[in-house]
């Protein structure tokens, strides 16, 4: 039997397994990817030529104090440590000094983090310039802008809500509740309160007991009212100007968009599309999809978005095969107390309903998606916690191809999608 052999990322490194070439309907790729070969000159050029807005240095004026947005570890791929040092520079050079500028690692509910993984996002030598603190969506004086028309109540940072200027950093790719990532979201959630943060996210959840709001999804913007709430809570805070990366499909740099926080997002948005829409003319028995390895797999959290995409190219009923890592576990307590404490998806709507979290909605996305597939878990996580989700443990990437085509039939017909956190197959 002839077979494809497949070198898949899995944490820092990789995994191998192989697929029949006969059941093979082919590799989900977006398109190849031509990364930009100076990236700090890249994010300069961006700057001093931006999309639907003045620049940078005619914004900014002496004596203004200037916060900037920067995306915690768990978005690092968008190259923060590339973009902060140039954006400094630039404000520098139009007469803001360091001492006026502060930097807010925008975690929204992630997790906290240390003061090496700052140096990490910033660079040492920003660290040592400028004052780098983070958000914390529970602890910290918040400043209320308004309810958006959705019923948002937005509150943020007191600390970003006081400064002369904001800018944003982050990075743009598909979203699987937004649409895209990037833009906006350095705002909601990124600095904003913890009640405002559950307000929005609400809107997620499905009309019928045990359901998943179809309107949202990534690349929706049209109707999807998870990122119209987005842009509306955005616009309270008037933030001034806009840096984001465009990732490539295999995780590199493609372009760099910046300028007024939505022409330049929305910009950015059309080459997401370009390089990571992946058109598909069936969807297969069997699907064997690796998150792209970390950062991307850090934790179960993270991964959701990777069965969201995988989960696009599946028949209903059909096999999954998902590699993360997930070398921090769920990445949030309520994603395992929301997946693992419930004996029905009914249940834990209704629990929702009642106490929302983004950390529970993440787990039930992971077991409404477990009732509509046979999803095979090759991952650092316990194996009761992966079966209490309703997925199966392996522990090899071989082994579940193998129990893949058991499930699925030996002419099963199959997809391997190797960075699936991304690429986003679409029905044609």
């Amino acid at each position: 039997m002839t077979v494809r052999r497949f070198d898949l990322r899995y944490g820092n490194g990789h995994v191998e397994l192989q697929v029949p070439a006969g059941n093979l309907v082919g590799v989900i790729n977006g398109k190849p990817s031509v990364p930009v070969a100076d990236l700090r000159a890249a994010v300069r050029d961006a700057i001093r030529n931006p999309i639907g807005s003045p620049r940078l240095e005619q914004i900014v004026h002496p004596g203004e104090t200037v916060a900037v947005l920067v995306s915690d570890l768990t978005r690092s791929w968008c190259r923060s440590d590339a973009m902060v040092p140039v954006v400094v520079d630039e404000l520098n050079a139009a007469g803001i000094p360091d001492g006026d500028i502060l930097i807010m690692i925008a975690v929204g509910t992630h997790r906290a983090q240390t003061h090496d993984e700052h140096a990490l996002l910033v660079t040492p030598q920003v660290m040592r310039r400028v004052r780098v603190v983070e958000h914390n969506c529970r602890d910290q004086r918040m400043t209320y802008l308004g309810t958006t028309g959705f019923g948002t109540p937005v509150s943020i940072n007191e600390a970003v809500s006081t400064a002369d200027r904001l800018v944003l950093t982050g990075g743009i790719v598909t979203h699987d509740m937004a649409g895209y990532g990037g833009g906006m979201k350095s705002i909601l959630p990124g600095v904003s309160s913890y009640a405002t943060i559950m307000a929005h996210h609400k809107v997620s959840l499905g009309p019928k007991p045990g359901t998943l709001n179809d309107e949202i999804g990534c690349g929706k913007t049209t109707g999807n009212v998870f990122y119209a709430d987005i842009v509306e809570a955005g616009r309270l805070a008037r933030p001034d100007f806009l840096v984001n990366t465009v990732i490539n499909p295999d995780g590199s740099i493609g372009r760099v968009v910046a300028g007024d926080p939505e022409a330049a997002h929305r910009e950015g948005q059309k080459t997401v599309d370009e390089s990571f829409k992946a058109p598909i003319r069936e969807r297969a028995d069997v699907v064997i999809a690796s998150c792209g390895g970390h950062p991307l797999d850090i934790n179960f959290y993270q991964s959701t978005k990777s069965l969201y995409n995988a989960a696009a190219a599946l028949k209903p009923g059909g096999a999954m095969v998902l590699l993360t890592e997930s070398r921090e576990s769920f990445g949030h307590p309520l994603v395992e107390f929301i997946s693992t404490g419930f004996a029905s998806n009914v249940e834990r709507h209704r629990h929702l309903q009642e106490d929302y979290d983004i950390g529970k909605w993440v787990g039930f996305l992971a077991t409404v998606y477990a009732e509509k597939y046979r999803i095979l878990l090759y991952s650092s996580l316990a194996d009761r916690d992966v079966a209490s989700m309703g997925m199966t443990p392996v522990h090899s990437a071989p082994e579940a191809v193998r129990l893949a085509y058991e499930l699925a039939g030996p002419q099963a017909r199959t997809y391997v999608i190797p960075n699936a956190s991304s690429v986003w197959p679409v029905m044609v």
